[in-house]
């Protein structure tokens, strides 16, 4: 098919310069979204590979005209794409350059997240896979003697046991997920904490049916609850005592126990939600 050379030609990018008649006959619309597409996966590679670090800034639209050889709308386009993923920061006006942001585990973990969600997993595949990754977190953090990590999940505890005294049972499960959750990060495994950040976004909303499904005889619910927090204290007592053994045992008993109740209640059937987190 015949090609032809574009009006505007993109420097240094000669695969899109060449555009065939069929493709020169599309919207203009479309032809700005592809070149958009094209420039904003330049400018992640470059945010990716290093050779633009978290707060820097890209230069200011100006430039990137000259550079780039495109109109200012697949510009702004391009620089849209990279703010919904949340590697820039933009400015106000065109004469500020973004704020490069660094690609963050939150926000894949989000992604990750969003297509467990979009697949149907279930609460008991989730629990499963839980049961298999945190008995070994609980292994190492005992060895290491992570006092930081222990002396957080302990505040958590603290205010968990409070809330329970109080009766405020929706507290005191916001402070019981926050213990899972100080518990799960604690480990230095870049690759495993982004899958633990996906697991632990997924467990806000099983959480929340979990309160759904139980909440409704407060006095049993309170009974789980106490029973539950007593669990975490002797596992932390435990791993302050640098007993790695028995606290991976114990772990991986409360997490047994834990998919026993999802086949007992039929909650494990339930299909996970998805609730995103507050970061920008």
């Amino acid at each position: 098919m015949l090609a032809v050379k574009t009006a505007i030609p993109l420097k240094g990018m000669p695969q899109v310069n060449d555009l065939t008649l069929s493709q020169i006959n599309e919207p203009e619309e479309i032809r700005v979204q592809k070149l958009s597409h094209v420039i904003a996966d330049r400018l992640r590679k470059q945010i990716i590979s290093g050779q633009r670090n978290p707060g820097d800034r890209l230069p200011p639209e100006a430039e990137l005209l000259e550079q780039f050889q495109v109109s200012r709308p697949t510009i702004r386009e391009a620089l849209r794409i990279l703010e919904v993923e949340s590697l820039i920061t933009l400015g106000r006006g065109a004469r500020t350059g973004a704020t490069i942001k660094a690609p963050s585990v939150e926000r894949a973990a989000e992604y990750a997240a969003m297509v467990l969600v979009r697949g149907g997993t279930t609460m008991m595949e989730l629990h499963v896979v839980r049961t298999l990754l945190e008995p070994p977190i609980v292994y190492r953090l005992t060895v290491q003697g992570e006092t930081r990590i222990f002396d957080d999940m302990e505040q958590h505890l603290v205010r968990a046991k409070q809330y329970l005294k109080e009766s405020d049972l929706q507290a005191a499960v916001d402070e019981a997920s926050a213990f899972h959750a100080a518990l799960s990060s604690g480990n230095k495994n870049q690759a495993l904490n982004l899958i633990v950040e996906m697991l632990q976004l997924l467990s806000l909303d099983a959480t929340d049916m979990l309160m759904q499904n139980l909440g409704g005889n407060t006095a049993d619910l309170k009974k789980r609850l106490t029973k539950v927090i007593g669990n975490f204290q002797k596992l932390l007592d435990t791993m302050r005592q640098g007993d790695a053994d028995e606290a991976q045992q114990l772990w991986h008993r409360y997490m047994v126990n834990g998919q026993k109740l999802l086949l007992d209640t039929g909650i494990g059937n339930n299909k996970l939600r998805f609730r995103p987190s507050k970061q920008g």
